[in-house]
C-alpha cells in the first residue's frame, strides 16, 4: 500500500524505471477512482432529481418571466430540461465504463497518451463543476456532502492523472535511453 501511495505522489523523484513504471500506473487507479466517482455522482443525482428538477424548473421559471417569455415556449423548456436530465446521468455511466477500460489498458501497458486525456476530461470537470456553482444560485443550493465528496475525489483523481503523466513520461526515458 505505501508503495502504491509513494507512486501516486506527483512531486516523489523517479529515479528508476520500476518507479516510474508504477507512477505510470498511478493513472490506471486514477481512471478507475474517476468511474466510481462517475457512477457515485450518477446515483447521487439520480436518488435526488425530484429535487433537483424542481428547483431547475423554479430557476428556470423565474429566468423566463425576467425575459417575458411566452408560457408555452417556457413549458417546452422546461420539459426538455427534464429530458436532458436522464440523459446527461446515462452519457456520465457510458463514461465510467469507458474509464474502466482506459484503466485496465494504463495498467497493462501505461503510456502517454491515456493520463494526458484523463487529466484533460478531468481538469475540464473541475473547471465546469466551479462555473456552475459560481454562475448559478441554484446549483449552490443542490451542492450537499454528497456532491462535496464527490467534487474532492475528482480532485484526486486529478492528481492521481498528473503523477501518472510524470510517471509515464519518466517510463518512455528509460525505455528510450535502454535502447528500446
Amino acid at each position: 500500500m505505501s508503495n502504491m501511495i509513494a507512486a501516486a505522489n506527483p512531486t516523489a523523484p523517479l529515479d528508476t524505471p520500476e518507479q516510474a513504471h508504477a507512477a505510470a500506473r498511478s493513472s490506471a487507479w486514477g481512471a478507475w477512482l474517476g468511474a466510481a466517482v462517475g457512477v457515485l455522482g450518477s446515483v447521487v443525482t439520480y436518488m435526488q432529481r425530484d429535487t433537483i428538477i424542481e428547483v431547475t424548473r423554479q430557476a428556470m421559471e423565474a429566468e423566463f418571466a425576467k425575459q417575458g417569455t411566452d408560457p408555452a415556449q417556457a413549458e417546452a423548456a422546461m420539459a426538455m430540461a427534464s429530458g436532458g436530465f436522464m440523459f446527461g446521468i446515462g452519457v456520465t455511466l457510458f463514461f465510467a465504463l469507458i474509464y474502466v477500460i482506459l484503466g485496465f489498458v494504463q495498467w497493462k501497458k501505461p503510456n502517454v497518451v491515456i493520463p494526458i486525456i484523463l487529466l484533460l476530461l478531468t481538469a475540464l470537470n473541475v473547471l465546469m463543476t466551479v462555473y456552475g456553482l459560481v454562475s448559478s444560485p441554484a446549483s449552490m443550493a443542490l451542492f450537499g456532502p454528497a456532491q462535496i465528496i464527490v467534487f474532492l475525489l475528482t480532485l484526486v483523481t486529478l492528481v492521481l492523472h498528473w503523477a501518472g503523466l510524470r510517471g509515464a513520461l519518466a517510463h518512455r526515458r528509460f525505455v528510450e535511453m535502454a535502447g528500446g
